[in-house]
């Protein structure tokens, strides 16, 4: 369990597994992939407003979050990942009857090698007929083609991945 007040939570994942029960008020949470094999679960139980930010680089992640905006509060979130290999993202915006004037919003984007897979679930969960959520997803391939022709051009690969992740994953 962590609580989290007025402030920024952030948090490196390298790899292993990650449950995570927070508790937040007017704070932001901020996780950072660096992982080749990570499976991350959060709740976050979230009072005034409360921004989730999640990027980074994954190999193989197992993502599943939770957001759970109490009564008069928003929840933000933004997820922008390079998926090298394979992502299952799972994020859920949940609003209980008991939580009137909420909202919640849930971005997410990704952008992936041209062999990884991204699976992505979107889900909105809103008992409470005063409150609002909205989602969003874009999932865009890294084209070994485009790599190519901007080699031909003088660039090297790991040159052209490294400024087209770091225009990416810019905040």
């Amino acid at each position: 369990e962590i609580k989290v007040n007025n402030s920024i939570l952030r948090c490196k994942v390298r790899s292993g597994i990650i449950i995570r029960k927070i508790f937040a008020e007017n704070s932001k949470i901020v996780l950072n992939f660096d992982s080749d094999f990570a499976i991350v679960y959060d709740e976050v139980y979230s009072k005034g407003n409360v921004e989730y930010k999640v990027y980074g680089r994954v190999g193989e992640v197992y993502h599943y979050f939770k957001l759970i905006p109490l009564e008069n509060s928003s929840v933000t979130s933004k997820v922008k990942n390079f998926v090298e290999k394979h992502l299952v993202s799972i994020g859920v915006i949940f609003i209980p009857e008991n939580s009137v004037n909420s909202s919640g919003s849930l971005e997410k984007y990704f952008l992936m090698k041209e062999k990884a897979s991204v699976v992505s679930f979107p889900i909105l969960d809103v008992l409470n007929s005063t409150s609002k959520a909205f989602h969003s997803s874009k999932t865009l391939k890294l084209e070994e083609d485009q790599i190519f022709y901007l080699n031909i051009k003088g660039l090297k690969p790991s040159k052209i991945e490294e400024l087209i992740l770091e225009d990416f994953l810019k905040e």
